[in-house]
């Protein structure tokens, strides 16, 4: 078997787990300040929040298995680890994009379109979905890495 960059349990994987929770997070963060009954009009938002969610608890789980293997030497190159791990990340890949790609149109939507942000109650408000979208383009960047090496593992599995 080979030895893949960012593959389960080495430091590069771990800190590309670390820094997806923390991007998720932070988008869930820039979120969940803003006023519910704007993000709850969008469905495109409200997609974002639940997916950054989740993915925060999935990164985070990783990352936990991350720091378990380094502590402890434990080898997670199985196919029973491997298989399942490469399939959620590639899903939430995809689903991570799809996200990012509907809130940003919602962003452009509101500055250039509708001139919505350009009212004052709004401006906040459009400002923290700026920095969401900005933050869920940045956890996809890390997700799509991650994908890359468990899927090259998956193909040097024996």
């Amino acid at each position: 078997m080979k030895d893949v960059v960012g593959s389960p349990g080495t430091w590069c994987s771990l800190a590309l787990r670390v820094s997806q929770f923390l991007c998720a997070g932070a988008c869930f963060g820039a979120m969940a300040t803003v006023d519910s009954s704007a993000t709850n009009k969008f469905n495109g938002f409200r997609y974002l929040v639940v997916s950054m969610l989740v993915q925060f608890f999935w990164s985070f789980g990783l990352a936990c298995v991350d720091a378990y293997a380094l502590k402890t030497g434990t080898d997670f190159h199985t196919r029973g680890f491997v298989v399942p791990s490469t399939i959620v990340d590639w899903i939430m890949g995809v689903h991570t994009f799809g996200v990012a790609s509907a809130s940003a149109g919602l962003a452009v939507f509101f500055e250039r379109d509708t001139e919505l942000c350009t009212l004052t109650p709004m401006h906040s408000v459009c400002s923290n979905f700026k920095v969401a979208v900005i933050l869920v383009f940045v956890t996809w960047s890390f997700i799509a890495a991650s994908a890359t090496s468990m899927f090259w593992l998956f193909a040097s599995l024996d």
